[in-house]
């Protein structure tokens, strides 16, 4: 099927909304930790995909 991962990415967008209507009691510390971490990793991930790149110019860029 052409559209899986449009599909998917629908279906995660509406159950991720669901499930922050559910949980809103979470206390500020832990949202603010969570943050901090995601941050962290998407850091992470682009310095990995930029050290594989073959032209470090683009990157750079």
């Amino acid at each position: 099927m052409v559209l899986t991962g449009a599909l998917v990415n629908r279906i995660a967008v509406v159950g991720g909304s669901l499930l922050g209507r559910l949980l809103h009691r979470i206390p500020e510390r832990i949202k603010d930790s969570v943050m901090k971490v995601m941050g962290l990793v998407v850091s992470v991930l682009g310095i990995q995909m930029g050290l594989k790149s073959a032209s470090f110019l683009i990157v750079i860029i």
